[in-house]
């Protein structure tokens, strides 16, 4: 999945915390470049099941494109409820608000 807005830094770190807490034991790996809003660098993050790694700032971003790429392997997870969550990254929520991911 690619979203070419920024995203709120805190709506990103409750979405990651929320699918992990949820979800943690149906997924295989996750991984990806943030575009986060007021930051010039790009922040990698990666993880499997409920074990991730703090996102680690790269030193700049690579050609011009800058964009939030995100790679979810899970299992027993349906396409569809891990469409619906990672689609409300792409929306422009309102600054400092929260996502969730809702149990199936």
């Amino acid at each position: 999945m690619t979203i070419d807005h920024p995203l709120d830094a805190d709506v990103f770190d409750g979405w990651l915390a929320d699918l992990v807490s949820l979800r943690g034991d149906r997924i295989l790996r996750a991984k990806g470049i943030v575009f986060l809003e007021d930051i010039e660098m790009p922040f990698v993050f990666h993880g499997v099941q409920r074990t991730f790694e703090p996102p680690m700032p790269l030193q700049s971003w690579q050609g011009e494109a800058r964009q939030s790429r995100i790679v979810i392997i899970a299992r027993d997870i349906s396409q569809k409820r891990l469409q619906s969550s990672l689609n409300r990254l792409r929306a422009r929520p309102v600054r400092g608000a929260r996502l969730s991911t809702t149990q199936e």
